[in-house]
């Protein structure tokens, strides 16, 4: 499970996800990824999946609903194995 800030400085997710994802091979292609970001638009969730994250979070966002988000897209990696 990536969970990605997508305003860092020097590298921004959209950037380390495609490197992370050549960089672990085959299980990087399947790896599910969350884009965790102060950009809250609908264009910026747009965005985040067509970057092939499977989710979008805006800040500030609960502690319970990122947990909720990895539990269930861990749940929906381990099925498609």
């Amino acid at each position: 499970m990536l969970v990605l800030d997508i305003g860092m400085p020097i590298e921004d997710g959209y950037e380390l996800l495609p490197r992370l994802r050549r960089e672990l091979g085959a299980d990087g292609r399947t790896l599910p990824a969350i884009a965790l970001t102060g950009f809250a638009g609908a264009s910026d969730s747009e965005r985040a999946h067509a970057a092939n994250f499977q989710a979008h979070v805006a800040k500030p966002f609960e502690m319970t609903t990122v947990c909720d988000l990895i539990a269930a897209l861990a749940s929906q990696a381990r099925r498609l194995r």
